[in-house]
């Protein structure tokens, strides 16, 4: 078999949570307005996402890649990415990388570790195209490699640099001396170039070939370090295509695109990229990325995608990642940034293809590097006080917008500018502001007041002059000591919540007013903490605040309170409440601290009002503690909560959730504030970057990846798991009866893997699904009896929000000997004997002794009482056969459950706990497969013997089955336990097994599980423990784990 390894890929983890925030301009197709003509044009979401950045996911050997050199990548029909590495192919599900190398010893193993291009075949297999063998073809129907039977000897050790489908099945294959064509449905192969032995001349490529492509009209385009040629289908000639000026007449060419108008794209070695001119048969230089001072540069192209109509990527060996706007001719760069939060791994790209669910891959030579191009809609502007021409604060803490420009706070005080052409500008300090007057606190709220002038909160009040960028703070003693969290400007009136009352400053008269709670007055502010204010379309001041919601009367400047009635469940579910914002219907939303969004349905002349809630458990919220609420252009209402965003529709209250898949970071946990643009953007802040959302562009997740059975391990089946993972899915999965069986799957969705829910039942056993979960992505069933049954899997993407997907297979389990039905009947005709011949050589015996006693009565009397006491003997012994497991002299599992249930009665009535331990010795079968079933029964015996002198006269052990031991700890509490388990480790860890003349060790694996109380039943209680055990195999063997996960 082939010699393969597999490598738990912590990909996941390691990536950012953000997936693909910052498209970077990509779908930014609008001109700027010139200055000279007009005003510029406001800020809008185009603009924003072109000053936003990248962030990648990175994957290297320490994810379990078998090299850091990555040349390149395919998806074959099933929907698998395969990755081509210096140091052999990978296959990757998501979650893991089953790596396949060379094995001199297997000739069904990959022919050379050094794999440098893939193409999928139509069969679900691929073909392989190596350094130093050739081309070699993956056959899944074997999980094995061959290298096609008819390959010429000169191909046999080529250096393959591409692959072209051919559209047949078949493959062109570039080398370093030529290129040939492998028909699949022959075997045959056609020779080109210096491949023929023969000289080459006329127009035939020669040299080493780069670059193939078939074209949709069936013309081969070939890439050699001789530049461009093509044979037209039905042509015996090839056509060359020379170089302009830019690109030199024969340029060497490394990459061949076509377009979705059909256009042909050129990427050179180190003069740019060209496209072709067909009807004068030249290759022109694209303007500014071909030639000398292009922004290619010296670098090789080395791929091109269309991730739209017009919208081209290519990738440069050394200079990182470009993209082309066709329409507009823009072109934007990405190269390793050791200041971004999640940059390309490095610029030296050798391959890059996008899968089906839309993540791009990029091979370079510090692993690959993968991007979401599906998160348009949500992206991050990050702040980094490394980046002085960005937002230069460590963490974001407010965002405001208006007129056209937006500004961001930041943690540590200080402010910055958006300008209307996407520029960022630092906010300097006003002439005249002294040291201690600069903004150095946290800057929690901001709101423009005209064009001219924008106010910030912070410790105090800070004005901003939009033309000068520059501040000064309000010259108050009372806003001077203050953190003014909360901001609202009406007219001349600027409104400011802090943590010790509610001020009212007006800009005009520079005269403060300070509302704060009076315990002696009904009318005062229900609490200082106060949290958001809200001007509704009647013109009411509505305050929340850390203890109610008050409505402000302008009339006696007095404060109406609406707060909790546990009496009233039509009453807002609690005081603590943050955010408000009104929907198109006039309705209040305030969202709360714990109870979700309250929305006011009804607010009566008395004061009285009537909610509904909108929360996590009815409504299907994120959390219920809410941060933000926004009120978006076409009325949807925006709720940012720490686990993720979520839009509802305020006439139906359906709400759409967005977390991670879509593009959104963890949001933190106090940051309030939010900004709308002219278009719709909104803008929320996000720890260390502004959150930009553009609902425009958020669409429901529709992508129906496909839901496969990875690997299926059957106890005692030495095949290869892959391989019977696909007889599983073709419905041929067969195995004897009493034998253990796991099943990986995964949901090939590359988006978002760590967010998908999965569930599972076997039908037949289970009596029902098991509950959805994001990290269990196996299952695994022991002991299963004979018969017939079915295993479904179900996976839904984006925590349940996604699509469904479900697949299913039947499993035949063979009935053992003993289960047959005519060894049934043998044992039973057998047992009647026994008990025949038992009865009738017992009546014989009694007729004797009855002659022997009318003889000698007291001879007879003597031996009466000995045949009782002989009696008593054999009893004890049947008995203890029937309780006792033969091998290792424990007691068996009907003797165990006999003695544990007393014991576990005791405990119940005692009110004393007890553990339960189920060890299982690790790698058992490799001692009986390498050293014999013999060597196996002596290791039994030897760790009998060993956890038998070492427990106490109270503890009852038990062989439970094969290799595993369970072990009951009366009167034990878990910390005991633990440390006995740990004990029983280490001793058979350091104790030498001897057999044969032959001392070898072996270990344990032990699951524990404590008693949780008196309504457990010991079946609870060791399923409890069998999940310990499970654990610690999952964790590498040779240690002591609980159901929960608690080590020793």
């Amino acid at each position: 078999m082939t010699r393969r390894s597999l490598v738990k890929a912590e990909w996941w983890v390691l990536r950012p949570a953000l997936w693909f925030l910052a498209l970077a301009g990509i779908f930014y197709c609008g001109a700027r307005a010139d200055a000279q003509t007009g005003p510029a044009a406001g800020l809008d979401g185009d603009k924003l996402q072109a000053i936003s950045e990248m962030n990648f996911n990175v994957m290297t050997m320490k994810q379990g890649l078998p090299h850091d050199s990555v040349y390149g990548f395919a998806q074959d029909t099933t929907g698998y990415v395969w990755i081509a590495s210096f140091g052999g192919l990978s296959r990757f599900d998501g979650y893991q990388i089953y790596n396949y190398t060379h094995d001199a010893h297997d000739p069904g193993s990959l022919p050379d570790n050094n794999v440098r291009v893939l193409l999928p075949r139509p069969d679900g297999g691929l073909y392989v195209g190596t350094g130093s063998a050739g081309l070699s073809i993956y056959q899944p129907a074997t999980d094995s490699f061959v290298i096609p039977a008819k390959t010429p000897s000169v191909l046999r050790k080529a250096r393959v640099f591409c692959m072209a489908d051919d559209g047949e099945g078949g493959v062109w294959i570039g080398t370093q001396n030529g290129f040939a064509h492998y028909h699949d449905n022959t075997g045959q192969f056609d020779l080109y170039g210096g491949l023929t032995g023969k000289p080459v001349t006329g127009r035939m490529p020669s040299g080493g070939i780069f670059a193939l492509l078939q074209d949709k009209d069936r013309n081969l385009w070939v890439g050699s370090g001789t530049g461009l040629y093509m044979l037209g289908k039905g042509v015996g000639e090839f056509q060359f295509f020379a170089g302009d000026d830019k690109l030199g007449q024969r340029p060497s060419v490394w990459s061949i695109f076509q377009d979705h108008v059909g256009g042909i794209w050129v990427g050179t070695d180190t003069t740019g990229i060209g496209t072709v001119d067909r009807k004068s048969g030249t290759l022109h230089g694209y303007p500014g990325l071909a030639g000398e001072g292009s922004s290619v540069g010296p670098h090789t192209v080395r791929a091109f995608l269309e991730m739209q109509p017009g919208l081209l990527w290519f990738a440069t060996y050394g200079g990182g990642l470009f993209s082309l706007d066709t329409a507009t001719g823009q072109t934007l760069h990405w190269a390793k940034d050791p200041t971004a939060s999640a940059p390309l791994s490095n610029d030296f790209i050798r391959g890059m293809i996008r899968d089906r669910s839309g993540v791009v891959w990029l091979g370079t030579d510090s692993g690959l590097s993968s991007i979401t191009v599906n998160g348009r809609g949500i992206f991050n502007i990050r702040s980094s006080p490394l980046r002085p021409d960005r937002l230069f604060g460590s963490e974001v803490r407010s965002v405001g917008a208006g007129y056209g420009r937006v500004w961001v706070g930041f943690d540590q005080g200080g402010f910055a500018e958006i300008d209307r052409d996407g520029s960022i500008h630092r906010i300097q300090p006003a002439p005249g502001v002294s040291g201690d007057q600069i903004s150095h606190r946290e800057v929690l709220a901001i709101k423009a007041v005209d064009e001219k002038t924008v106010v910030a909160g912070g410790i105090g009040l800070y004005l901003i002059d939009v033309a000068t960028r520059t501040y000064r703070p309000v010259d108050d003693v009372f806003l001077r000591k203050q953190i003014v969290n909360a901001l609202l400007v009406d007219g001349d009136d600027v409104w400011a919540g802090s943590y010790n009352g509610l001020a009212r400053y007006n800009r005009r008269t520079r005269q403060l007013k300070v509302f704060a709670h009076d315990q002696s007055n009904a009318a005062s502010i229900s609490d200082d903490y106060v949290r958001d204010m809200l001007k509704d379309s009647h013109g009411r001041l509505w305050v929340t605040t850390r203890l109610g919601l008050d409505l402000f009367d302008p009339a006696t400047e007095s404060f109406r309170h609406v707060r909790h009635d546990k009496n009233d469940p039509a009453s807002i579910a609690t005081d603590n409440i943050q955010p408000i914002a009104e929907d198109p219907q006039g309705r209040l939303w305030i969202g709360s601290i714990g109870a979700g969004v309250q929305v006011m349905d009804e607010f009566k002349p008395d004061g009285k009002a009537r909610f509904r809630a909108i929360d996590h458990d009815h409504s299907n919220l994120p959390d219920d503690i809410i941060l933000v609420i926004r009120r978006g252009l076409d009325g949807t209402m925006w709720i940012n909560t720490p686990r993720g965003l979520a839009a509802v529709d305020p006439k139906s209250f359906a709400v759409r959730r967005y977390g991670t898949p879509d593009g959104l970071q963890a949001t933190a946990q106090n940051l309030f504030s939010s900004a709308m643009l002219d278009d719709g953007t909104i803008l929320f802040p996000g720890n260390s970057s502004v959150v930009i959302v553009r609902p425009q562009k958020l669409h429901p997740w529709t992508f129906a990846a496909p839901l496969v059975a990875t690997e299926v391990t059957v106890q005692g089946v030495a095949q290869s798991p892959v391989l019977l993972a696909r007889q599983a899915s073709a419905g041929q999965l067969s195995f004897p009866s009493h034998r253990g069986f796991e099943v990986n799957f995964a949901l090939l969705d590359y988006t978002s893997p760590d967010d998908t829910l999965y569930s599972y039942q076997l039908e037949g056993f289970d009596d029902s699904w098991s509950v959805p979960s994001i990290s269990r992505r196996s299952a695994t069933y022991t002991n299963l009896p004979g018969g017939q049954y079915v295993f479904h899997i179900r996976a839904v993407s984006r925590n349940g929000a996604g699509p469904s997907q479900e697949i299913s297979f039947p499993i035949h389990i063979r009935n053992g000997v003993t289960e047959t039905l005519w060894f049934q009947i043998l044992l039973i005709l057998l047992t009647i004997g026994v008990v025949l011949l038992l009865v009738r050589i017992r009546l014989a015996y009694m007729a004797r002794r009855q002659r022997e006693l009318e003889a000698v009565i007291a001879t007879r009397t003597s031996e009466l009482e000995s045949s009782r006491q002989e009696l008593i003997r054999v009893n004890e012994r049947l008995a203890r056969i029937a309780l006792h497991d033969e091998l290792t002299g424990t007691l068996n599992r009907r003797g165990f459950f006999e003695r544990a249930s007393l014991e576990v009665s005791r405990s119940h009535r005692s009110g004393r706990g007890y553990s339960l331990l189920l060890a299982d010795l690790d790698n058992f079968k490799q001692t009986n497969d390498t050293m014999g079933h013999s060597a196996g029964d002596a290791t039994l015996r030897a760790i009998a013997t060993m956890f038998a002198s070492s427990i106490r006269t109270s503890d009852i052990l038990s062989r439970y089955g094969g290799e595993e031991f369970i072990l009951l700890l009366p009167e034990t509490e878990e910390s005991q336990a633990l440390q006995m388990a740990e004990r029983l480790r280490q001793m058979v860890e350091a104790a030498p097994i001897e057999y044969a003349g032959i001392v070898f060790h072996t270990t344990t694996s032990i699951g524990l599980a404590t008693s949780t109380g008196e309504d457990e039943s010991l079946e609870a209680l060791i399923s409890r423990a069998d999940q310990g055990l499970y654990r610690a195999k999952r964790s590498g063997k040779n240690c002591v784990q609980t159901a929960s996960g608690l080590t020793a």
